[in-house]
Formats: structure tokens, sequence, C-alpha cells
């Protein structure tokens, strides 16, 4: 006996050709990036992630935002994919110095008709991908409602996030990235490194006159 639905296959699939639809009407862009970064009391926190990264080993991603500035890509679709790396060269060009900026890319394997092939796709991408991506780069196959109800806009495009080291939103973008949006991608980057280094220094001095 099948375990899932028929309903439930019929609301997934009829997500994913209202996406395609989309898609194909606008590349899947409802809205252009903003040029700042949000204000803390406007920003969500990313959900709890854990995955396995092409080094076979498990990440944890809230554990890694703390004192970075994170670019986080994520897709669902290999269209997805394409979209991201036009995001992810120009930050990783303009911060490969910088210590506390870093890229995570998340490959959401989700999906029935997906998951049962998760352990495939893996390998496969872990022969294809430079291994200095490997660190950074998760494969996850768990439950992805949270991040979908909260952050994406459309299941075929790339999206990315800036999260500071709380670990909240503070930047988004979706679909082909415009020069603009990028410019502002770096400049928010900027931005949020700055405070970033702030909050570093008033916690060092808070240690140094608790001694």
């Amino acid at each position: 006996m099948c375990i899932f639905s028929s309903c439930r296959v019929k609301e997934i699939t009829k997500g994913y050709f209202a996406d395609l639809r989309e898609f194909r009407k606008n590349g899947g862009k409802r809205f252009f990036a903003l040029g700042r970064p949000s204000e803390l009391k406007d920003s969500l926190p990313f959900p709890d992630l854990k995955a396995r990264n092409l080094a076979k080993k498990e990440v944890d991603l809230q554990k890694v935002f703390p004192g970075h500035v994170t670019l986080l890509l994520l897709w669902f679709r290999g269209f997805g994919e394409i979209m991201c790396d036009k995001y992810r060269l120009p930050f990783v060009k303009s911060f490969k110095c910088e210590p506390k900026a870093q890229c995570y890319e998340v490959n959401v394997v989700d999906g029935l008709f997906f998951k049962p092939f998760s352990k495939w796709f893996e390998r496969n991408l872990r022969a294809q991908r430079p291994v200095e991506r490997h660190n950074n780069y998760l494969c996850f196959s768990g439950n992805a409602k949270s991040i979908k109800e909260r952050f994406l806009e459309n299941t075929i495009v790339g999206h990315a996030f800036l999260v500071d080291g709380n670990g909240l939103v503070r930047w988004k973008a979706h679909a082909n990235p415009t020069d603009e949006e990028i410019k502002f991608m770096l400049d928010c980057s900027k931005l949020m490194l700055k405070d970033t280094y702030n909050h570093a220094g008033s916690n060092n001095n808070v240690t140094s006159n608790s001694r």
C-alpha cells in the first residue's frame, strides 16, 4: 500500500507546476533585493538545518553562523544552482581574504520522487564539484517545510541569503541577480562585517574590563 495519499501528491504537483508557470513567465523573479540589510527587529532567524557536506561530515548551520557573515545559497532544482553561482562567484572574489566572511551552499533534495535517490545525487555531486568546495557544500534531504514557508519565493529558482552572526537573515535575493543586486549584496556584506567586528571588539572590551 502506498504511504502517500493522492491528495498529498496532487498538492505537491500543483505547487511545482505553479512555480514552473511563474518561472516561464518572469524567470521566477517576484521582487528585487533591497539595498541595505534589514533591521534586527524585522529579521527572521534561519531555520535549524543540519546536513552532510560533500566531505561526508555533518554540518549544523546554527553552529557556523556565530562570528561570521554568511552568504547562504539554497536551491531545489538544477536551475537554482546555476543562478546561485552568480551570487557566489562575486562574493568569494570580494571576500576571499576576509576570515569573517563565508559562503555555504545547500542543495535540497526534496519531493517524493527525488528523496529516494539522495545518496546517488550526493555521490555524483562529490565527483563533479571541486574538492575545495566540498566542506561548505551541503546536501539536505530532511524536512524543508519551514524553509519554504518562511523564505522561498519559487522552488525552481536559486535563493541567496546574508545571515549575520546571530543566525538572522538580514538580506535576501532570488532567481538571476541583476548587476544592481550583486552590488547590493556586496555592500550589505561590508556593512554586516563592520557590525561583526564592532560586536567582537565590544565583547573583548567587556572581557578585559571584567578581569
